[in-house]
């Protein structure tokens, strides 16, 4: 007889909430590369590779998903990344079905 993992309804409930929403940084022309390169990886924890692809997707197709997670998690990087005058926002991921 196969074994099946059983899921509570909140364990689901957590898996979907967890990557449903995205940390987003619009492009300006008022920051520098650098100012935003290193206020991710200050607020967002992420490496310096990461945050330098980033600023050029960025720049070049005029904003970039930074990271993907929790809402409540990304709302404080948000905040951060916006008292830093950069143009970020926390929005409910696409389905991509």
């Amino acid at each position: 007889m196969e074994e099946r993992e059983i899921q509570t309804e909140s364990e689901v409930q957590e898996k979907e909430t967890v990557s449903e929403y995205e940390l987003v940084v619009m492009n300006d022309e008022i920051n520098t590369f650098d100012h935003v390169i290193i206020n991710l990886i200050e607020t967002c924890g992420v490496d310096d590779e990461h945050a330098i692809q980033c600023t050029l997707l960025i720049h070049n197709f005029g904003e970039a998903v930074i990271v993907e997670g929790e809402r409540n998690e990304l709302l404080v990087m948000e905040e951060g990344l916006n008292l830093a005058g950069i143009d970020a926002i926390v929005r409910k991921q696409e389905n991509e079905n």
